[in-house]
């Protein structure tokens, strides 16, 4: 397994307990692996924001046609209903 796989599956919570073990073990005396995993801890933070920001806008958007369009005038009654 590359160094690359091995650290992908380190953040992802996938290595058997004996080769994290051993990669903790490593991050105590290499500052370089240990950079390198916070980098990538952070690359995927702003990856998964990202991705619920582009999620959230496209809620939005689909609430704002469901609420406007001609096409769900049927949808749109029965829901108001509910809430009224």
């Amino acid at each position: 397994m590359s160094e690359i796989e091995q650290l992908e599956k380190y953040l992802q919570q996938e290595l058997p307990p004996e080769e994290k073990l051993l990669l903790d073990a490593k991050c105590l005396i290499d500052t370089q692996l240990r950079d390198t995993i916070f980098y990538q801890e952070q690359a995927y933070a702003v990856i998964r924001h990202f991705g619920r920001k582009q999620l959230r806008a496209e809620i939005c958007e689909l609430e704002k046609r469901m609420f406007t369009d001609n096409l769900f005038m049927q949808f749109r009654t029965k829901i108001q209903s509910i809430f009224k």
